[in-house]
C-alpha cells in the first residue's frame, strides 16, 4: 500500500496483515491518495482522502480479482 500526500507528493508505504488490516500513523493533515496492489488483484486507487489533526480516518478497501494492469479508481 502506498499513501501519497497530494501537495508535497511525500509517500509512505506499508503492508496489510493477514486479515487485510493496515495503518499509517502520525500523518500530517492534508489530502491523500492511497494505492493498493496485490498479486492476482486489480490495482485499487482511492483519491481525495482527507486527513485531519487528532482524528481517525477509516477506509474500507475492496480488492477485485484481476490483474495489476487493471484498476479500480474511487474518487470522492
Amino acid at each position: 500500500l502506498t499513501l501519497t500526500e497530494r501537495n508535497s507528493q511525500g509517500q509512505r508505504q506499508t503492508k496489510s496483515n493477514s486479515d487485510g488490516a493496515f495503518s499509517f500513523i502520525n500523518l500530517p493533515p492534508g489530502q491523500y491518495e492511497l494505492r493498493c496492489s496485490a498479486n492476482g488483484f486489480k490495482l485499487v486507487v482511492i483519491q481525495d482522502i482527507s486527513v485531519h489533526a487528532a482524528m481517525l480516518t477509516e477506509l474500507q478497501v475492496v480488492a477485485e480479482v484481476g490483474t495489476v494492469s487493471e484498476a479500480v479508481v474511487i474518487s470522492s
